[in-house]
């Protein structure tokens, strides 16, 4: 017994191949052409995004343009390496730049993973040093594999592609920093890099855990601090982000590297409310994952990997 004429059937399921490739053809075009609700690119434009990782409690931060990328700090394990391998291109292991903005082990941990595995290009620290076993390693690899350093605060300004990273301080420049205190507001927070990242028209200033001190000396040296994007300093802890900084800096858009359910009250209740006071919006790692600032140097769009 036969269930269907075959001609007919023949037609029927030409019509549908017919269908499949039209339909295909349709959603392709709009998906090269299209611009997102998170301000993405068509692929034929030149964009740049910007990545606070959610690596925990610490900082890692990645700037890239195409193949070409910045890293700024990584974080407090080999979770780095896992969220590199995601967003960078499949088959990159080059990293044109990698920072790390002071030697505490949230930040230069993940970092030693990355040199061990990746081909870094460039390194751009500061001459403070950490008497941890993981900072020696970081130093070792650094000799070991001869990459070529630049220090902060001598060098000024880093460029990659069409993405620049200026130093607006080191904190060891004015001497705040001569030994660490744990627990405290200074110590090594305050010998952070602090960095503004430039592409087009649009800034990203980064703090790494620079405290309020920092803050007060970078409105003293700068005239304009504004930026469209702000990393909030030291994970939002009490001892950073005050109102006159945030009045200076006047950003859209805030960022906090945090962990969920971390032992030191990160971020401060004031400083949560304040942001909200100024009506800046505010996300965080713990809560949205990574949080991605996409930019073709004219606007910013934000796009996070969850909704609180």
């Amino acid at each position: 017994m036969r269930f269907y004429h075959r001609p007919k059937f023949k037609k029927i399921l030409y019509g549908i191949i017919a269908a499949g490739f039209i339909f295909g053809v349709q959603a392709l075009d709009r998906a090269l052409s299209r611009t997102t609700d998170y301000g993405l690119l068509s692929t034929a434009a030149p964009h740049m995004t910007l990545t606070i990782m959610d690596v925990g409690q610490g900082d890692a931060i990645l700037a890239q343009e195409g193949d070409r990328q910045i890293l700024i700090d990584g974080g407090p394990d080999a979770t780095v390496l896992e969220k590199l391998g995601a967003l960078m291109p499949v088959g990159d292991r080059t990293i044109d730049l990698v920072v790390l903005t002071h030697p505490h082990a949230d930040h230069v941990s993940g970092l030693a993973q990355v040199l061990a595995r990746y081909d870094v290009q460039r390194v751009l620290t500061t001459d403070v040093p950490n008497d941890t076993a993981t900072f020696f390693t970081w130093r070792d690899l650094i000799t070991e594999k001869k990459i070529p350093v630049d220090r902060a605060p001598t060098t000024k300004q880093e460029i990659v592609g069409n993405m620049t990273y200026d130093v607006l301080t080191a904190g060891t420049e004015q001497g705040i920093v001569a030994t660490d205190h744990p627990g405290n507001s200074g110590g090594f927070n305050d010998a952070s890099i602090v960095g503004m990242l430039h592409y087009g028209k649009e800034k990203f200033l980064l703090m790494g855990d620079a405290t309020i001190d920092v803050e007060v000396s970078l409105r003293q040296k700068y005239t304009d601090l504004r930026a469209d994007f702000l990393k909030i300093g030291h994970h939002g802890s009490k001892y950073s982000t005050s109102e006159a900084f945030l009045d200076a800096v006047q950003p859209t858009y805030a960022a906090i590297s945090v962990g969920a359910k971390n032992t030191y009250g990160h971020p401060a209740w004031r400083v949560i409310r304040l942001l909200e006071k100024l009506g800046i919006i505010a996300y965080r790692t713990d809560r949205n994952g990574n949080i991605t600032a996409s930019t073709d140097g004219d606007s910013l769009q934000i796009q996070v990997e969850k909704l609180p």
